[in-house]
């Protein structure tokens, strides 16, 4: 942002109608990207939190047997203290109390779809080519402005309205510059907040697949080696 003021005071030249184009442009793109920390950066902060909180609880405070640490965790009903997280994990919970054969995937719950929702992700991932498509539309306004007094009928007229020709295409250029420039700084902020986030993640069903509760593939397996040594022992 600071870049793209310094650069605008300096093509503007004391042009105090380009000043105001292109800050508005720039005012206008700023809203985007704030919107998008807002809507969506700091819910990003917040499951990486609520990851590493339930992570924290599950490998500290639930030791000894097996059992004995399933049934403690599963009977937490806020584990993340995170209104949509806690929901899926009281959903789990349920489904792992009624299921007969204790076979449960919290992957089914708690995952990546939901930190999707969680975070509007497809919001997220249209606003760079919103702010793009912004730089664009400042091009062409800039680009239409500059031709609009220009003059080439004949060679006096149109030497006299070069200027107005020049400063609208600086216009165009600085508006194009921002939209590519906020847009590629946004996009990398995103794709680094998003791994964070679905690193905690993975964390997190790391340790509870270790500490509270086989993968149900590993399960699975596990059921069906045990039913199988039963069958040979009989």
């Amino acid at each position: 942002v600071a870049a793209a003021i310094a650069m605008t005071i300096y093509m503007g030249q004391g042009s105090v109608s380009m000043l105001i184009y292109n800050f508005a442009f720039m005012g206008i793109m700023l809203v985007v990207c704030i919107a998008g920390i807002i809507g969506g950066f700091w819910n990003m902060q917040r499951l990486e939190d609520s990851f590493g909180r339930a992570r924290e609880r599950i490998s500290q405070n639930f030791g000894g047997e097996k059992e004995r640490r399933e049934g403690s965790v599963l009977k937490l009903e806020r584990l993340f203290n995170h209104p949509l997280l806690d929901q899926k994990w009281r959903s789990f919970s349920g489904y792992v109390a009624a299921s007969r054969c204790g076979i449960g995937d919290v992957e089914d719950y708690i995952g990546l779809e939901e930190v999707d929702t969680a975070v509007h992700k497809r919001l997220l991932d249209m606003i760079p080519d919103i702010l793009t498509s912004l730089g664009i539309l400042g091009t062409f306004v800039g680009l239409v402005w500059g031709l609009k007094n220009f003059e080439p009928t004949d060679y006096t007229a149109m030497t006299n309205s070069v200027s107005a020709l020049v400063e609208g295409i600086q216009v165009a250029f600085l508006t194009s510059i921002y939209g590519l420039s906020f847009s590629l700084v946004y996009s990398y902020n995103l794709r680094s907040s998003y791994s964070a986030v679905t690193g905690a993640l993975d964390d997190f069903l790391e340790e509870f697949h270790t500490h509270v509760m086989p993968a149900a593939e590993d399960e699975s397996r596990n059921e069906m080696i045990a039913s199988q040594k039963e069958q040979t022992a009989a």
